[in-house]
């Protein structure tokens, strides 16, 4: 009896001490997890074949986008962009923020299936993503 693949995720987050404890979460509970700091790295990945079932990434980051970057959450934004736009990727992304104002997070809700605030607990992440990979 052969056992289904570990889904793969992309965690893309530029605050490695914020995304350490999801990760570790995540694996523990079966989850393979690729990380990436830079948006740039996360996109560099992408383009040469990762595959993930799903991308989780921070809304506010820093970036050298070739594109002006204009304010705080724009690069996150703009990754979410390229990721269904630029790669066409159809996997689930889920962002994570700080930033709650409804502008803004609907900035990123046309490639976003989910946009969660933070702080929030490892547990919950897990949630949040079992759901959205079934």
């Amino acid at each position: 009896m052969s056992s289904s693949p570990e889904p793969k995720i992309l965690f893309v987050d530029d605050d490695r001490y914020d995304m350490l404890p999801h990760v570790e979460k995540l694996r523990s509970v079966g989850f393979e997890v690729t990380t990436a700091i830079e948006v740039e790295d996360a996109v560099a990945l992408l383009a040469r074949g990762l595959k993930p079932d799903l991308i989780i990434a921070d809304l506010i980051m820093r970036t050298s986008f070739e594109e002006a970057v204009d304010s705080a959450h724009s690069a996150g934004v703009r990754f979410c962009k390229v990721v269904r736009e630029g790669l066409r990727l159809r996997c689930p992304i889920l962002v994570l923020s700080v930033l709650s104002e409804p502008a803004i997070q609907a900035s990123v809700r046309p490639y976003a299936e989910l946009v969660l605030n933070k702080p929030i607990l490892p547990n919950q992440l897990v949630r949040y993503v079992r759901e959205a990979l079934s």
